[in-house]
């Protein structure tokens, strides 16, 4: 019940404050609800008492929250906590390696978020942004095989994503395979051209990209996109 209240509360309250108060006002109100709750959970499993059911919502969205404000170790520390909960969570598993990516320890970087997204697409292998995501830290690498295979997986879950064929077109001329790099530029750019909320910077198209990124479960986008319409709107 407390798992379904607190994620129901949250997103109302997240979505209300993204469109209708300034991005610090939003990020307080919010992180100020869920270290109650985060609170109240330590206090009762220093007692003895057993992990709150639903606790891990509150530490996943509070690490969430700290890494969109760019305090990535206060997010880590919370997505791992929320991870130790829930290790079962595909959702708090990618946003782990989101947030070890974001490190300044290379070494880090490289190992702990691919072993996380790695563990992240073996829970949900048809999200599309997790893959993406292994390309990513296979090709900061300059592994490009790695790459290649992550970013074909993703274009063969979603051929109509701008940013699969993007990406392809980096790795193909890291591989020094123009032709195919060519393809993907082309495919890219005939995308954004039958979607105009791909090539638009309005705030209702940041508003439009940030739901359909909280719909894919791509949460970095989504944070993105809203946190934009936030501080676009007051």
């Amino acid at each position: 019940l407390l798992n379904k209240r607190l994620t129901g509360w949250v997103n109302l309250k997240y979505r209300r404050h993204a469109l209708h108060r300034p991005a610090l006002v939003r990020a307080l109100a919010l992180d100020k609800a869920l270290s109650g709750a985060i609170q109240r959970t330590e206090a009762i499993t220093r007692t003895g008492g057993p992990v709150v059911a639903g606790a891990d919502i509150a530490y996943y969205y509070r690490g969430l929250l700290s890494l969109s404000q760019g305090l990535v170790g206060q997010g880590v520390k919370d997505l791992e906590a929320a991870a130790s909960i829930r290790p079962a969570s595909a959702d708090t598993r990618y946003a782990l390696a989101v947030g070890y990516s974001q490190t300044c320890d290379s070494a880090t970087r490289g190992r702990r978020a691919l072993e996380e997204i790695q563990e992240a697409i073996r829970l949900d292998p048809s999200r599309v942004s997790s893959h993406l995501l292994r390309g990513d830290l296979h090709f900061e690498q300059m592994e490009y095989a790695g790459a290649l295979a992550a970013y074909t997986q993703a274009r063969g879950l979603d051929p109509k994503r701008v940013d699969v064929f993007e990406r392809l077109e980096a790795v193909y001329t890291a591989l020094g395979r123009g032709p195919e790099a060519a393809s993907a530029h082309t495919s890219a750019i005939d995308l954004r051209k039958s979607d105009p909320l791909l090539s638009s910077n309005t705030l209702e198209a940041r508003v439009a990209r940030g739901y359909a990124a909280l719909n894919t479960g791509d949460m970095e986008a989504a944070l993105a996109e809203l946190g934009f319409a936030g501080q676009a709107v007051q």
